[in-house]
């Protein structure tokens, strides 16, 4: 909420503009004396308002509150402006010219340059409380609500386009088509109801849980197989059996990759002496390059401590050596050449020899894993002797043969790891099917067959698996496959025998609801022949020969699953039948879908009525798109509706149309109008976030304006009691006195005018109670004013200010309750938009909150009435009463009038019935 939190200010700048205007409207017979001395203390005011806003607004812009701060430029920018009309004056100008009018008693003047001042002051506060956010708000929502009824109208639009294409579908199929239509969708409620039936009645008798509990012990019961077969077949030690194979590969791999360093270093000893012998570089670049070189494989023989390295460096070295200094003779470079090839020759061999020493450990690898593999079989280590097989036939390839070594290390690693994690694996397995048959078990038990004897046997059964399973999991877990392996058998053998007291539990169950079974079978068998009747008289029509095939095809499947239905149900399989009846409910709606799709419009005046559908079409995607373009367009939305697809949509809806396919358009016509509605709801609830800000925003302003009035009126009611005070024991009132209780008078009443500005506010959000409240603080403040002048004689005594305070009670109590509903707006977001997604629009201050307030007044007339009973004692027997008393009934009486009118209306918008007169 964008708002200038500086009360002060605001409550001085609200002085201006309430004081402006009473200045301005003098009678002949006001004191000019009084008037122009509140019109130079307005001036100073206003001065000390611009200094005030100077000052705020370099804290503000300190604190970052980057709006509030634009809100302050602004309303000094007004301050500073200079008027053209006024003479090119600035405000704080012209508030002095108009003092100097009143001091030479240019009343005519003085008035119209007060009127020009109140509507500047006004547009001032309209800065500074962002009046113009809250009107972009209501501008923003009456948007939204216009957006939202075009989209409604397209959406109702496209809903009668999808009514009129599914009448022309109907009417081009003919009366075949539509009897087929009548009658799948008969068979299909046929079939809804026996599923009803059917899964009620294996509910009350127990046989549909039965039937579940029988196939989750099943499933238990084939996972618990693969378990025990592999735990047999587990060999814990095999693992250990794999490490020469794996000491072997880490050799070749070694040796491959001393290999393959000792021949890169050969290489590029040759390269050099070839580029040395033809003059294609100089030594000395070739020097530096075996410089780089030498001291990289120095680094890697330092760290690793391995030969070959040690090896490399050096033969690198010496031949940068021999190209730094020649050796002496007729051809120095020939020489040098010759030096680095036999260099390079003595890596060869080196490398040759390493390669050898490779190939040597490959086989040792491969005897160890035919070993290995003829006690432990295993997809991991047939993998990896096809790598080495592979390493083997690569020969002299080095780069091949040193890949396909590291494949038959990662696979061996692969095999290991599977033989060490097996027994977790499986003690984990176990454990969990554990929990599982346990909770078979508990599923039992709550059935209503659960105390029968078959029951209970089929109970310990699962419970005694249970227990094995526990068993099979530690023992795997310690790795002891024997002991696990003979748990697992024993959970299995436990699971057979549950089995068998499930099918006896089962079939108790089903003696007892067997002719109930009888009739759902039957009723099932005959819908059965009904779907394959359908079947053998497909209708010819405006059907094509491929809707007419697929319309039979999904009867005569739906007939099969109903004629299985019937079988399951007649065995008391209430699951597996209800099973059957939903495929059959399936098939039954495919072959609905394929007779309508396979609709073909042949008629000339089915298809003229299509173009003109399909012309409607087009008219409904022109404005689509139009509203799509219109939303994309707006200014910083809260949410960007994609009507894209529904464009698309409708074209496709126009072009099926055009092509004399009704079924397709009525599809994506309901496509159309689905996501028209939904852009609509997207906007709906845009408008919801605007309408939360905008009630926001409202409440905290009239909050602030109620605060406001209860400041200045606790300031006139201090001011009363200062004069009651200098009046005490004297009868009559000093010229200065009266002058000022004038002052306060006119305070007061402009009090009350703003205070019924505020009721209408209010009243114009549905708060209809703050509204009655505020009502008597208007009628309160009237006759305080009334009665502060000579009207009154002057009152400043108990009786007024008892109506003060009154006023001050009143004013509280609201501003209570505002500040109570913004503290649970605050805190319950989510409730509040709940609520806002109410039809019916919520007003500002709840229901509840307004209650509250009601009962308030209520009392307080109560208290009212009881306080002048003790004061009158004899009021039920006066014949008369006194002016004042009369004025007071009257009051309480309106006042006792208006609650009973507002709760009457409470209680007709929360939906109350009146109490009856009897």
């Amino acid at each position: 909420m964008k708002f200038l939190h500086a009360r002060p200010l605001l409550c001085t700048l609200a002085l201006l503009a309430g004081l402006a205007v009473p200045g301005a409207q003098v009678a002949e017979s006001r004191d000019l004396a009084a008037i122009r001395e509140e019109q130079a203390l307005l001036e100073r005011q206003l001065l000390r308002l611009r200094d005030t806003m100077e000052v705020l607004l370099a804290r503000i812009e300190a604190e970052g509150r980057t709006r509030t701060a634009e809100l302050l430029r602004e309303g000094l920018a007004l301050l500073q402006a200079r008027d053209g009309a006024a003479g090119g004056l600035t405000l704080d100008e012209r508030m002095g010219e108009v003092r100097k009018a009143l001091e030479q008693e240019q009343m005519a003047q003085s008035l119209e340059a007060q009127r020009r001042l109140v509507d500047d002051l006004d547009r001032l506060v309209s800065i500074l409380l962002d009046r113009k956010n809250l009107e972009g708000l209501e501008e923003k929502i009456q948007n939204l609500q216009a957006l939202q009824a075009e989209l409604e109208g397209l959406a109702d639009r496209e809903s009668k386009l999808v009514e009129e294409t599914a009448e022309l579908r109907r009417e081009a199929g003919g009366e075949e088509l539509r009897n087929l239509e009548q009658s799948l969708d008969a068979l299909a409620q046929r079939q809804r109801e026996l599923l009803e039936r059917t899964e009620r009645g294996g509910r009350e008798s127990g046989t549909l849980e039965l039937e579940q509990l029988e196939r989750s012990r099943a499933a238990l019961l084939a996972a618990q197989r693969t378990d025990r077969a592999v735990l047999e077949g587990w060999k814990p030690e095999a693992a250990s059996a794999l490490q020469p194979a794996e000491t072997a590969l880490e050799a070749a791999q070694r040796a491959e990759s001393q290999a393959a360093r000792l021949e890169e270093a050969r290489t590029r000893l040759e390269r050099s002496a070839q580029a040395l012998e033809s003059g294609s570089r100089p030594a000395g670049e070739l020097a530096e390059e075996l410089r780089s070189a030498a001291e990289s494989a120095r680094r890697d023989a330092n760290v690793s401590r391995d030969p070959a390295a040690e090896a490399t460096a050096g033969a690198l070295e010496r031949g940068r050596a021999a190209l730094t200094t020649p050796p002496a003779g007729a051809d120095p470079a020939r020489a040098t050449a010759k030096a680095l090839r036999e260099e390079a020759d003595a890596l060869a061999k080196a490398a040759a020899e390493a390669r050898a020493q490779a190939e040597a450990r490959r086989k040792e690898a491969e005897e160890a894993l035919s070993k290995a593999q003829a006690a432990t079989p295993g997809a991991g280590l047939e993998q990896a002797r096809t790598a080495l097989a592979e390493a083997r036939a690569a020969g002299a390839r080095q780069g091949e043969a040193q890949k396909a070594t590291e494949r038959a290390a990662e696979a061996l690693e692969r095999a290991r790891n599977e033989l060490e994690f097996v027994g977790q694996a499986l003690a984990g397995s176990q454990a969990e099917q554990a929990r599982q048959s346990e909770s078979l078990a508990r599923g039992l038990e709550a059935t209503p067959q659960g105390e029968e004897a078959e029951a209970q046997a089929a109970q310990a059964a699962l419970a005694r698996a249970a227990e094995a399973m526990r068993g099979a999991s530690r023992a795997a877990r310690e790795g002891q496959p024997e002991a696990a392996g003979q748990a697992a058998r024993q959970a299995e053998q436990a699971l057979e025998e549950a089995q068998q007291a499930l099918e006896g539990a089962r079939t108790s169950a089903a003696r007892a609801s067997a002719e109930t079974n009888r009739a759902l079978a039957e009723e099932q068998a005959a819908a059965a022949q009904a779907a394959r009747e359908l079947a053998a008289r497909p209708p010819q029509g405006a059907l094509s020969p491929e809707a007419r095939q697929a319309t039979r095809g999904a009867l005569e499947e739906a007939a099969a699953a109903m004629q299985k239905a019937a079988e399951d149900l007649a065995q008391a399989k209430s699951a597996s039948g209800a099973a059957e009846q939903r495929r059959a409910l399936e098939e039954l709606a495919s072959a609905a879908r394929s007779a309508r799709e396979g609709v073909r419009l042949e008629r000339p005046e089915d298809r003229a009525q299509a173009e003109e559908l399909a012309r409607q079409q087009a008219e409904v995607k022109r404005q689509i798109l139009d509203l799509a373009r219109r939303l994309q367009e707006r200014e910083t939305p809260r949410s960007r509706p994609d009507l894209a697809r529904a464009e698309s949509q409708a074209s496709a809806a126009e072009q099926s149309l055009e092509q004399g396919d009704p079924a397709g358009a009525e599809e994506n016509e309901r496509e159309v109008e689905r996501e028209l509605r939904q852009a609509k709801s997207e906007l709906r609830e845009e408008e919801e976030q605007y309408q939360r800000l905008r009630d926001e925003e409202q409440l905290f302003r009239i909050a602030e304006e109620t605060a406001e009035l209860l400041e200045g009126h606790r300031a006139e009611m201090a001011a009363v009691r200062e004069v009651d005070q200098e009046r005490a024991g004297s009868e009559r009132l000093t010229r200065a006195q009266k002058l000022r209780l004038a002052a306060i008078a006119r305070k007061e009443a402009a009090l009350g005018t703003r205070a019924q500005e505020l009721a209408t506010a209010i009243e114009a959000e549905g708060s209809k109670v703050s509204a009655g409240l505020l009502a008597n603080v208007v009628s309160d403040l009237q006759r305080i004013a009334a009665d502060l002048t000579e009207e009154g004689d002057y009152d400043t005594g108990p009786r007024l200010q008892g109506l003060q305070r009154d006023v001050e009670e009143a004013l509280t109590w609201l501003l209570e309750e505002l500040k109570s509903e913004q503290t649970r707006r605050q805190n319950e977001q989510q409730q509040q938009q709940q609520q806002q997604q109410q039809d019916q629009k919520q007003p500002l201050v709840p229901d509840s909150t307004e209650l509250k307030l009601l009962r308030r007044m209520e009392n307080d007339v109560a208290h009212a009435v009881a306080a002048l009973r003790e004061l009158h004692p004899d009021l039920d027997e006066a014949d008369e009463y006194p002016p004042e008393l009369l004025r007071e009934l009257t009051r309480l009486a309106v006042r006792h009038e208006r609650v009973t009118q507002l709760f009457q209306d409470l209680r007709a918008r929360v939906g109350v019935e009146a109490p009856s007169e009897d």
